[in-house]
Formats: C-alpha cells, structure tokens, sequence
C-alpha cells in the first residue's frame, strides 16, 4: 500500500499520541503560550495569534503579524496482559513534533483577517513489534488538518465577534495483525475532506477583564481508501464514516495588576457522537464485508483549567497552569487498545522574551495519567502511561 499522509505531505509531521491532548483524540497545541498555562484564557490572553484558531473574534486582540508553533510531544507507557495467556507485555512508545501556524492583517480599527494551519484532533498508537493483542492494533493513526481563513469584527468598544471557514481534511491509517492466516498484516488507509465554520465572541468588560466564547460543529467525515492484506495477496478498497464532534469554550483573562493576571478555561466536547467505529472492506472476497464494527459509545466531556502570567519586566513573562481533562471512555469495557484514553491532569510551566518585533516562547507540560483496564473481547489488558511535552513557538509583529 502506498502510505502517504496529507498531513505528513504539508506540515512534515507523523504520529500524534492518544492520550497528548484532549480527551479522546482531541488536539489543542496552537500555541506555546497557552501550552503553559494549561489551555487557561485560550485566545482571550492576547499574547500570540493563536486567536485564529481558538476564537476568532479575539483576533481584535492584536494587529498585524505571524506566529509559528513546533510542539514535541514523548509518550511511553506498557500494556499488561491481565489474563496471562502467552506474551504478557506490550509497549507504547511514541516522539513527534507537531507544527502550527498563524497569520493575520489589521485592516482598520474594527476589521482583522487571519489564516491558520492547525490540528484540532489527531491520534497516533504505536505498538512496538509483536504483543498480545496486537491482531486488535498494532498502529493507528489519524491526522485531522485545518486551513482555516477568518475574519473578526469590533462591533463596539466592548464587543468583538468573528467567524471562520474551514476546510477540514482528515488521513486515517490503521494496521493489525490478521487471524485470516500466520503472519498475516491487515493495512488500511482512507482520506476525506469537508468545509465547516466555527464562531466566536469576546466582551471586554474593562481594559483588564475580557470572557470569550466559541463554538465549532460537527464534522461528517465520509473516509474512503485502500486495504492491503499481506501473505494472503489480498487487496481491495475500504470506507467507513467518522463524526468529529462540535465543541463549545469559555475562556476568560483577568489582570490583577501591572505583573499578573490570572486566567480559567471550561471547554465541553459532544464525544457521544462516536458511537461506533465501524469499517467496510471488500478486499477479502469482493464483496463489502464488515471488517471491524468496534462499540465506542463515548460520553461529552469536559475540561476545566486554571492558569496565570507573571509579567516579570518589558521582555520576560513566566506562566504556569493546571488543567483537569476528562476522558470520553465510559468504563473499561469501552477502552481499546487503538485508543487506550484516560483521564489525566496537566501540569504546565512557560516562559516568553521579546526582543524588537520577536517574541519567543516556551512552554513545558506533563501529563498524570490515570491507570486502566480494558476488557475487549479477545483480550484484556492494564495499561500504565506518561507523557511529557515540550512546545517552542516564535512570533513576528509588523
């Protein structure tokens, strides 16, 4: 199979961890200084132009100027074979840097126009060689990419609103080991790409206190690809349909005085639209078959985070945050081994310097994982995991 990503094409990038950000397969690293205080104030903060992506009406926050993002994430974690049949061990092990960009113009005191890169949902399991369950998974991966154009509008001295068009291009790529015959390596991969809009307003109470609020539908992905079955010689074509959810966030940026401000997040997620994950081959016989029809049935979530900015001086700011992410999983009946989620807190710490027109930024964020059990029905397996975060972003204002 010719294993291209859209995704890997464009941004130079590769896996994403399940379990980086958010609950789920949901994605938040636009920018390094959100990164480190927790995803608190997303786009309200109105220090970077990651407004594009995160509420477009904050675009009136800043002038003219551009911003790129590069965030490392390292994931290691073990699965323990619960019913000790055979091999007992499976291991996750996963290093990738995932890029972001922004632009934006001020027209005028009341129009801005912005344009973005971005991954607002990605996954990426990497079973290392041969383990117990891996005729369940062995990689799984899926890129969702955003290009997106906006447009912000100041409708009074308080009231900012903006929308965006996106185009919302989505790779899947899924392996596992075949129980059609010894040795034999089942590979699929689909692609699709639909338009949608996301929304967003912002007041500013006073020059020091502003709330935010967006929103962003659901995105019908309708994927088809290629299915290749080693040893067997066996290929043929595969589709299957994926509902993004919509999700909506609050976001609000209080300064306290001239060296700090303090900032909270609330974001809720409509995970309960994946259902099942269900997928169509014909590459065995011909005929369309169900090759895996696996019960989901995701809950919505939430994710609430606390953070703040310490301005040390003209050219440092130091922040910090803490944020608590719920996982969709309902119990471990639902949990799999291609997306073995879990709650977790995130710890975060950041720093930004300016320096003329630049400003650089720098945020590092660890991730307490909850432990789980998952009960599949060939398998049953304990998995333990830690991921750590570092994020560099610069910025240039013209």
């Amino acid at each position: 199979m010719k294993k291209t990503s859209l995704y890997a094409l464009l941004l130079g990038a590769a896996l994403i961890p399940a379990d980086a950000y958010a609950g789920g397969f949901q994605l938040s690293e636009y920018s390094s200084s959100t990164i480190g205080r927790a995803f608190a104030g997303t786009g309200v903060a109105g220090d970077d132009y990651s407004a594009v992506a995160y509420n477009p009406a904050a675009m009136t926050l800043k002038n003219t100027g551009m911003q790129a993002v590069a965030t490392y994430f390292k994931l290691r974690g073990h699965a323990y074979n619960l019913d000790e049949s055979g091999k007992d061990e499976g291991l996750l092990s996963t290093k990738v840097t995932v890029p972001a960009f922004f632009a934006q113009y001020k027209i005028n005191d009341q129009w801005h126009i912005g344009a973005g890169v971005y991954v607002p949902f990605g996954l990426g399991t990497n079973w290392k060689g041969r383990w117990f369950g891996d005729t369940e998974a062995t990689d799984s991966v899926i890129e969702d990419v955003n290009y997106n154009l906006s447009v912000a509008y100041k409708a009074t001295d308080k009231l900012s609103l903006g929308v965006s068009v996106i185009a919302d291009a989505m790779h899947a790529e899924l392996t596992n080991y075949s129980r059609l015959a010894p040795g034999a390596y089942s590979m699929m991969e689909a692609d699709d790409i639909n338009v949608l809009w996301q929304a967003g307003l912002m007041y500013e109470f006073n020059q020091n206190t502003r709330l935010g609020l967006s929103y962003r539908p659901k995105s019908k992905q309708d994927l088809h690809g290629d299915h290749d079955i080693t040893v067997t010689n066996m290929s043929g074509r595969v589709h299957t349909r994926l509902t993004l959810p919509e999700y909506a966030n609050a976001s609000i940026y209080h300064k306290l005085n001239d060296s700090v401000a303090l900032m909270a997040g609330a974001r809720w997620t409509r995970w309960s639209r994946f259902k099942t994950l269900d997928i169509v081959s014909n590459a065995i016989n011909g005929s369309d078959i169900h090759v895996g029809a696996v019960d989901e049935g995701w809950k919505d979530v939430w994710m609430l985070s606390l953070g703040a900015d310490w301005y040390v001086n003209d050219k440092w700011t130091l922040r910090g945050g803490i944020a608590w992410d719920e996982s969709p999983v309902k119990d471990s009946n639902h949990r799999t081994a291609r997306i073995p989620d879990s709650s977790r807190v995130i710890l975060s710490v950041g720093a930004s310097y300016k320096t003329g027109n630049w400003t650089w930024d720098a945020a590092y964020s660890h991730l307490i994982m909850q432990k789980h059990d998952g009960y599949r029905q060939n398998f049953d397996f304990r998995r333990e995991l830690n991921t750590d975060m570092i994020s560099l972003g610069v910025q240039y204002n013209f």
